[in-house]
């Protein structure tokens, strides 16, 4: 019988050997929790395990100076034993289910599946420090993941340029504090976004930073509900669009005018004044056939706002009207005064000649009011001048109305206020309201301011 204890024991060795395969580590990432790490923890299997098991029942579950284990801890089972194995999984009660086998006793946070065992009841079950100071270790060396947000304790500040900081203290330095770099054209930085106010004012810097013009008060395209304070974009064709300038734009006069009217009206497409450099206004005008002669009828009429001529504002106020037909009775007086305020500043007297009905195809009417250096005088001109090209400054006509032979000066100085909103008109009245007295305008005429 001693002769076979040899023969057994190396019949047994070769069996283990082959039992045991070469380890090969499998890679887990299983750091989804770090487990707890009671002082003293150590019970046994209440019943034996497989290699392959999950699940193991403890014969207790209580920690040395009172409770009890819960949620996801690590054991060693069969320690000091050539089954001795590491092992994670989530405690409740005396179970352990969701159990990680195999434990790498390098990483702590890989398994080796040569190092699964199966074992006893009564095995030992422990807590120790492995493998909660690997994963640690593996955490801390930036080798795996944190669980869990990190906090500090509050009233932590960073100091150095080292220090991790926390999300509140990112969020109070993002676009706040003296941290924040405003951009300048050398270096970037934090902007905000001017409204079309702020753009069109040249406004430098908003509640918190320097603007800057967003798209979305930039075009290309006119449009006359949105085209006031925009900036103007050039097209694909590398032009901007014609009708931003301000250029033969139609104004309607009197029609958009009235007593209250501050500025010179666009016709219901935006608003516009005079500004220190020559302008001109395509104006429509508002009588075309005037039906009663007899008394005084408009032939232009406008609302001129406060200061636009005067000291401080333009030299020259200048209205060109156009007149299709100028027809009159023989020896019908007709007279065509302009007004500045309520004072008729210049007036041109005439007096149709012989026969039944003097017509002139055409022609043009002006009006000028020149400003002193002072706001409370101007003086005035108006000029009549039919399709012959000879000026009437002023007449009475002995034979026909394109004639001229002036007797009588167009010229007028007023005393008006030019610091308040004053009305600018011409205006043509007939004697007589006789079917061969006829006045039809043209439908455009212009007004021009000429700066000083």
């Amino acid at each position: 019988m001693p002769i076979l204890y040899p023969f057994l024991f190396l019949l047994t060795a070769v069996l283990t050997y082959q039992a045991i395969p070469t380890p090969q580590p499998v890679p887990e990432n299983f750091g989804v929790a770090l487990p707890a790490a009671p002082a003293v923890f150590e019970t046994s299997l209440a019943a034996p395990i497989t290699s392959s098991a999950t699940t193991m029942t403890m014969a207790a579950n209580s920690v040395r100076g009172g409770g009890s284990l819960t949620g996801y801890n690590c054991f060693t089972v069969d320690e000091g034993s050539a089954q001795a194995e590491f092992v994670c999984g989530t405690v409740s009660g005396t179970t352990v289910s969701s159990l990680t086998r195999g434990v790498s006793p390098s990483t702590g946070t890989s398994t080796v599946a040569a190092l699964q065992f199966s074992h006893r009841r009564g095995a030992s079950v422990k807590v120790t420090d492995f493998p909660v100071i690997q994963i640690l270790k593996a955490l801390a060396a930036g080798e795996d993941t944190f669980p869990a947000n990190l906090i500090y304790a509050a009233g932590i500040t960073p100091t150095s340029i080292d220090h991790i900081v926390d999300k509140g203290y990112v969020d109070a330095l993002a676009f706040s504090g003296a941290a924040v770099i405003d951009a300048t054209t050398a270096a970037r930085g934090v902007v905000e976004l001017a409204t079309a106010a702020e753009a069109a004012a040249s406004t430098a810097n908003g509640g918190s930073g320097v603007l800057t013009i967003p798209a979305s008060i930039a075009t290309s395209t006119y449009n006359a509900s949105t085209a006031a304070t925009r900036v103007l974009l050039s097209g694909a064709g590398g032009l901007l669009d014609p009708k931003f300038v301000f250029n033969g734009l139609s104004f309607t006069f009197p029609a958009a005018q009235g007593a209250s009217s501050t500025v010179l009206s666009t016709n219901g497409s935006g608003a516009m004044t005079f500004v220190s450099r020559t302008r001109v206004l395509e104006v429509a005008t508002s009588s075309a056939n005037l039906a009663t002669m007899t008394t005084e009828q408009p032939i232009f009429g406008t609302y001129i706002p406060a200061n636009i001529i005067g000291p401080a504002g333009g030299s020259v106020l200048r209205y060109k009207g156009y007149f299709r037909t100028f027809q009159c009775a023989s020896g019908v007086n007709v007279t065509i005064r302009a007004y500045y305020g309520s004072t008729n500043f210049a007036s041109i007297p005439l007096n149709c000649g012989t026969g039944t009905g003097n017509d002139q195809s055409g022609g043009s009417f002006e009006a000028t009011i020149i400003a002193t250096s002072s706001t409370a005088i101007q003086r005035g001109s108006l000029v009549f001048q039919t399709h012959s090209g000879n000026p009437i400054m002023g007449s009475n006509l002995s034979s026909a109305v394109y004639g001229y032979a002036p007797t009588t000066t167009p010229f007028g100085q007023m005393t008006v206020d030019s610091t308040a909103q004053q009305q600018f008109r011409i205006t043509i009245q007939y004697a007589s309201d006789g079917a061969n007295d006829v006045f039809t305008t043209e439908e455009r005429g212009y007004l021009e301011l000429i700066a000083r």
